[in-house]
């Protein structure tokens, strides 16, 4: 009698082992696969993706030449010509350089505020017809480190307005600074005209590639987003997507054959 109960104990444990040894194979098998299902996803998109293109080929390049039109229109309508002339000054006042190097920083730094304001720009335009006066134009500075010099730059829509501003400006700064700081001279080292050639000259070229480029990058997006929304099942791998189940059951490839009775 011990020695059944024994052995019944015994091929009870052996089950029990058994079944924990089957259990860790299937945990173990699931993991492999679960790993290797997420490169198999990546694959999958891609082939997705990819059949996208194949069947949509001609809506891309229609939707890329529609992207590439509204760029280069946009650009041309958005540009606009800049001209530049500029003058550079020496500050000369004390005869010590560091002092005038000091005043010229303060001077250069001052522009972009001092010509906003209503009294500089009434003496500036005092003797200019009203209609004459183009407001599309902006005036700034730089300063040459470690010197007593600063330039003074005009830009404009038109290369006849930032000449004509450039020629105000040096015949009436000069006494404006003066007129606030004292007796100050400054000395004109160079003077720069503005060109019939704008500075930032327009580029068809850069806009057709911006255009094309930009096409292609939303042609990608759409395709990764088309890939991530099918639902269409082509092998077993889309079933375990949408399913999580391996395969519902399998359809035999049947060929058709003429007149038989079968459909």
């Amino acid at each position: 009698m011990e020695a059944i109960i024994t052995d019944m104990l015994t091929e009870r444990m052996d089950s029990m082992q058994e079944s924990d040894k089957v259990r860790a194979e299937r945990v173990r098998t699931g993991q492999q696969y679960g790993a290797g299902q997420e490169g198999i996803d990546l694959f999958n998109m891609m082939d997705d993706a990819l059949r996208c293109f194949q069947k949509y080929w001609l809506q891309f390049l229609l939707l890329i030449v529609i992207v590439t039109a509204v760029f280069i229109i946009y650009g041309n309508r958005q540009y606009v010509p800049q001209y530049q002339a500029k003058v550079t000054y020496a500050v000369n006042k004390t005869g010590d350089s560091d002092t005038d190097a000091s005043i010229a920083q303060r001077l250069s730094n001052s522009i972009s505020v001092v010509t906003k304001t209503g009294d500089f720009k009434d003496r500036l335009f005092a003797d200019v017809e009203e209609e004459n006066v183009n407001p599309n134009y902006v005036i700034s500075s730089a300063y040459t480190d470690n010197s007593n010099l600063f330039s003074v730059t005009v830009t404009a829509n038109n290369y006849n307005n930032a000449n004509m501003l450039l020629d105000l400006l040096e015949n009436m700064y000069p006494e404006w600074v003066a007129g606030s700081n004292g007796t100050i001279e400054l000395q004109v080292v160079d003077r720069v005209l503005a060109g019939e050639n704008p500075v930032n000259g327009y580029s068809a070229i850069k806009q057709l590639v911006e255009g094309v480029l930009a096409g292609v990058i939303l042609c990608l997006a759409i395709a990764a987003l088309y890939a991530q929304l099918i639902r269409t099942v082509r092998k077993e791998s889309d079933m375990k997507k949408i399913t999580s189940k391996g395969c519902i059951s399998l359809i035999p490839d049947v060929k058709r054959v003429r007149n038989s009775s079968f459909c």
